[in-house]
């Protein structure tokens, strides 16, 4: 479950939000705890209207 739930946090549409690939690293190898995804339509929302 833990590479599923990592690869979720790689997807997020907003590149700030999205974690580094130390993080990336970390979290596989169970040094860092998996933050819970949280998907947030309202961002998604705002990058498209400056676009």
């Amino acid at each position: 479950m833990v590479m599923i739930d990592v690869a979720l946090l790689c997807t997020n549409v907003t590149s700030n939000l999205r974690p580094s690939m130390s993080s990336v690293v970390s979290m596989l190898e169970g040094t860092t705890v998996v933050p819970e995804f949280v998907s947030d339509s309202s961002e998604v929302m705002d990058e498209k209207k400056l676009e």
